[in-house]
This record gives C-alpha cells, structure tokens and sequence, in this order.
C-alpha cells in the first residue's frame, strides 16, 4: 500500500486538470467591484455575493443539498449607509482615504471639540464628564506599559464618556463589522492629515442598525465514492460600503478564497475520475460580524459533522511570496506532515508553516465540534487589510495555482 501511495503521488499532477487561473481572476474581480458594495450588509451587498455564487455553482454543474444552495440565518448588524461629511477644523476629508468610521458607531451630528490626550490625562477621564468632546489619541505617543494600559481602559472599557474617539493612526484599516450600535463614535484619521493642534470636528451621518438581518451560506457538493465529505470553505463577506463614497473591495479578504473554492468545484466537477470522498463547497456569510455564519453551520449542519473527513477554510489566499501558514498545523500533525510532504516532493511554495489552534475564521467553531480542520492563509507581498485599497489589479496571485495543486493533491490521497 505505501508503494502505491508514492507511485500515486509521482504520477497524479500529470493525469489531472490543472486549475484556471483566469477564472480565478475572473471571479476576484467580480466580487471587489464596486457593483457588490463591499460583500456587506448596506445596499444588499451580501446578498448579491451570495446570488452570484449561487449561479456559478449552477454554471459549474455542482449539486445542491437544499435545491436552492442557501442555508438562511439571521443575525444583528450595524451599519453606516448613509452620506457621511467630516471637517477638521475647516479641512473636509475624503472618507475611506483620510479617514474610516468604525461600524460600531451610533449617528452623530454636530461641532464638537477636541481634546487630546497626553500623559497627565488618564488620571481625570473616568471622573470628568467629555460626552460633548471628541478625544484624540495617538498610540505613537505611548512609550511607557503604563501609558499603554491607559489607552486600553478608555478605547475598549464601558469607562467611555467622550462623545467620540480619534485614532491618529499611520494607516487606515477598519477591523471588523459590528453585532452593536454605540451610542459613541469611533473614527481613524491618518497621521498626515491631523494637525494636533485642531480645535473642533464637524460630523454628520447616521447609522443603521438591524436587529434581524436575514443573510445566508451558500453551499453545493460534487459526488464521490462515498457519502463523506472533504469540505472546502472560504467567507464572501467583507466590510461593505462606509456612507456613499467609499467601499471595501475586498479582494485578497476574501474574494481570492472564493475564487479558490470555485477552482476547487470546476475541477472536482470536470475531472477525469470520481473522487473517492465527496466535495463539498461552502461559502460563509458573517464571518466579519464574528464567524457567525461558520457558527451557525456548526449548530446546524447541512452535512453531518460525522461524515466530514477534513476541513480546509481558505482566507485571504491571494499572495504565497513567502508560503502558507496552516492553523492547528501543530495539533493535527498527521495532516499537516502530509502538506509539508506533498510541498517538498512538487516545489509547490516555498515553505508549509505550521500554527496552532486560533479563533481567527471560520474554522474555528466546526473545529470545536470534532471535525479536523486547518485554516489557510498565504504569506508575503501584499500588505493592503481591510481598507479601500484590497483591489483586484492589485493582487498578484503568485502562488494561487500552486497552493491549489497542494490542496488538490492532499484531498486526493488523504485517507
């Protein structure tokens, strides 16, 4: 049997169907347009994702559990859809570019000063009343752990009273969606475009809040020898628009590993032999509002867990100057030596790097239900994070064919 195995190795590369890079390109450019709104919950960005992800799934000839692809489910949402307008001082500045609102932020209207802090400040802030004031901090300016755990107590604390929060920061990037509405605001304004001088800002936009927002994974499966499942995954959400003039294209997060996931389906459905397991292809909703929709397949899968064999979740694919990184790489060893081995053996990327377990995508919860799953994440040459620079034309997919010849070979022989 190990004999077969290594001839099986050697020989499979030149038997298969190579994946099609400009289907992935293809794919990626589609959903970081500007017609998707950022794959988030304002304009119904979502759901145009999941509508065109569904129709490739058709196109590709995969199956569907439910006769319709989707597994709907709902969640709470904050957003900011409206037109947004910010002065410092008289200065107007170009959101997206010169600054970003944090999605957990509730409406604000108005002039209001600003005060920044410096070290003698922590002191007076939980005891002094700033809810007309916008406080301005800047972490470049915190040398000392004491100065640090300051900037912690009032950023992410219920110690805030400041009618808002600036981050003078050296670039922008908006961490997250968000399940709450604050009744604060907390705005990133990059360093070369603050004067710590200024005396007001000038703030209007509203924002929109959904206590039952119905969003959906989408999810379809290629039939193989036997009724278990390989199970590839990647999230279509992202961060979706900021009022009426910036978006969130996302295209290295995480529109490259949905495009991976579809290659993996056109070449599952167009391949010359049956896979021995079945392959499944799901696509997470709400990933950015806190893995929410990989949550929420884990407490009601459409696949039993039992029957799935593995879990690969890609995220963020698009680069691979520097190779991959595999999370609970060091805890599921079996696995991940089979990577590293399939790598050695074809020169695939330069290094299989292992991780261990992280709460950090949408692996995470089917993980904690006892599938065994790694997270995939590539490393090098590009930089651009939740801002509105992840374009596609900027992405250079360098590694992307021959992580997939890894990924491909490995749900072939693993057994």
């Amino acid at each position: 049997m190990k004999y077969k195995f290594i001839f099986f190795l050697f020989i499979f590369p030149f038997c298969i169907n190579a994946q099609d890079i400009e289907y992935a390109r293809e794919v990626i450019k589609t959903l970081s347009s500007e017609q998707f709104h950022g794959r988030g919950f304002t304009n119904n960005g979502e759901k145009i994702a999941a509508k065109y992800l569904k129709e490739e799934l058709v196109k590709l000839n995969v199956k569907s559990f439910n006769n319709n692809y989707f597994q709907d489910f709902n969640i709470s949402v904050n957003t900011i859809p409206s037109k947004i307008s910010l002065k410092i001082d008289e200065t107007e500045l170009i959101p997206g570019e010169d600054y970003i609102i944090s999605n957990s932020s509730g409406k604000c209207k108005g002039i209001f000063p600003i005060k920044k802090i410096d070290s003698t400040f922590f002191s007076d802030f939980v005891l002094k009343d700033y809810s007309k004031t916008f406080i301005v901090i800047d972490k470049n300016d915190f040398k000392s752990e004491d100065l640090k755990k300051g900037y912690q107590l009032i950023k992410y604390t219920n110690f805030i009273k400041a009618r808002g929060i600036i981050d003078v920061v050296n670039s922008n990037t908006l961490q997250t969606q968000s399940k709450l509405a604050n009744n604060w605001v907390n705005i990133q304004i990059k360093k070369e475009k603050f004067d710590s001088l200024s005396e007001n800002i000038t703030i209007k936009f509203k924002n929109k809040f959904y206590k039952k927002y119905q969003t959906q994974n989408v999810i379809g499966y290629v039939e193989g020898e036997v009724d278990t499942f390989i199970l590839f995954g990647a999230h279509y959400d992202h961060l979706g628009d900021m009022g009426k003039r910036a978006y969130f294209p996302g295209a290295n997060d995480n529109a490259s590993g949905c495009a991976m996931v579809l290659n993996l389906a056109k070449h599952y459905v167009n391949s010359d032999f049956k896979p021995h397991y079945s392959m499944a292809f799901i696509f997470f909703s709400a990933e950015e509002v806190g893995i929410l929709g990989s949550e929420y397949f884990s407490e009601n899968p459409i696949i039993p867990l039992s029957k799935i064999k593995f879990f690969f979740n890609l995220d963020m694919i698009g680069t691979g100057e520097e190779g991959i990184k595999v999370v609970n790489g060091s805890v599921l060893k079996k696995e991940f030596e089979m990577l590293v081995n399939i790598n050695e053996k074809n020169n695939y990327l330069e290094k299989v790097s292992p991780r261990g377990e992280a709460m950090n995508s949408d692996h995470h919860y089917i993980y904690q239900k006892g599938v065994k799953s790694v997270f995939i994440y590539t490393l090098g040459g590009y930089s651009e994070y939740h801002n509105i620079y992840d374009i596609e034309s900027s992405l250079k997919l360098t590694k992307f064919e021959n992580l997939f010849r890894l990924i491909r070979d490995f749900s072939d022989i693993y057994r």
